[in-house]
């Protein structure tokens, strides 16, 4: 599945120190190429933004699109986004092997973040319903409570047609 763009490779750079820094974690080690347009630099920013996408997108769920124009909380997603790509290209660079990562603290916090919206601790700054929310509101059954059987049973063909 294609995610969204969450940041900008400009961002990247701004949270890793700079476009040379970005360049020294990205670049091919066998055979540097000192070009970030590089093919080989561009699957590498690229494949660190599917990671860091994938990461925030299982924290957020289907609570919101991060990308709805609707959700001004949109530049709030996007900074703690950037951070956790900034993880994902130090970790990518390193090839797995274990070494210390310095954004580790920062990827934690900007999780923590988001799973705090994603429940609703933090505010998305918008009065307004996102748009996936649309539509998705509680049906009163008539006041009667689900585990109820005696009655007419709320069925499809007795909605009138609204399924």
């Amino acid at each position: 599945m294609a995610f969204a763009d969450l940041f900008s490779q400009a961002q990247l750079e701004f949270a890793v120190g700079g476009a040379q820094n970005l360049l020294q974690l990205a670049d091919n080690k066998s055979a540097p190429t000192n070009d970030l347009a590089s093919a080989y630099c561009q699957a590498f920013i690229a494949e660190v933004k599917r990671a860091a996408a994938g990461e925030v997108y299982s924290i957020l769920q289907v609570k919101f699109n991060p990308v709805d124009p609707t959700v001004p909380a949109a530049d709030f997603v996007q900074q703690n986004a950037v951070v956790i790509g900034a993880y994902w290209a130090w970790q990518k660079s390193t090839g797995g092997v274990l070494k210390e990562n310095p954004f580790e603290n920062a990827r934690e916090r900007a999780s923590a973040n988001l799973e705090k919206a994603a429940e609703g601790i933090r505010a998305l700054g918008t009065d307004m319903e996102p748009s996936q929310q649309l539509d998705a509101h509680q049906v009163d059954m008539g006041g009667r409570p689900a585990s109820s059987s005696a009655g007419n049973p709320w069925t499809r063909k007795k909605w009138g047609g609204f399924c």
